[in-house]
């Protein structure tokens, strides 16, 4: 696990990587070693959160992954792949884990929810209405204007005077979530 702790114009950055296991995939004959990315960063500026509150601190966090190739000197894939590490884990894909299984799915299943927090388009109750209105339509929405028109259709495109998308908001983590990162940073959770 490598560790970098930065301290930038009195922003706090933690930075680290732990190696999850490895792959096995059939059109590779040898496993592949599987890498995630994690950052915590703190930022210290005036922002709105998705309940239109100001803060002047927030506490961001990134996650991403790797897959080696067999020499470790190019990717097979990388970034927000965390559907697929989900995928090879619950089709026993890893032929070896370092992390607990137990602690891998709470990662992904944080990542999923938390990943960039920072970058929310829309308020809470603007996002809740669209996450309502993709399980009712059973897919996931992408297509920006459509969720504004849909937003306009049941009068939440503007949320107490904060039109969707005009800027980006910031949920906070919580205290659980932060703690649960630096645990896995220190090598501390199980």
């Amino acid at each position: 696990m490598g560790f970098c702790m930065e301290l930038k114009g009195g922003k706090m950055t933690e930075k680290f990587k732990i190696i999850v296991g490895r792959i096995k995939l059939e059109e590779y004959k040898r496993s592949l070693s599987v890498e995630l990315e994690i950052e915590l960063k703190e930022e210290n500026e005036k922002r709105k959160t998705i309940d239109l509150e100001e803060v002047d601190k927030q506490i961001i966090l990134s996650i991403s992954a790797n897959v080696w190739n067999t020499k470790h000197t190019d990717l097979v894939m990388g970034g927000q792949i965390n559907q697929e590490i989900k995928d090879y884990l619950e089709n026993n894909k890893f032929k070896k884990l370092f992390v607990d299984k137990e602690t891998l799915k709470k990662i992904l299943d944080i990542w999923e929810r938390w990943h960039l927090n920072d970058l929310h388009s829309g308020t809470r109750k603007q996002e809740e209405a669209l996450e309502k209105w993709e399980n009712e339509k059973n897919m996931k929405i992408l297509d920006f204007d459509k969720k504004v028109e849909y937003l306009k259709s049941i009068g939440l495109y503007e949320d107490r005077g904060y039109k969707y998308g005009s800027s980006w908001l910031y949920e906070p983590l919580p205290n659980e979530v932060i703690e649960f990162i630096k645990n896995l940073n220190k090598g501390g959770e199980k």
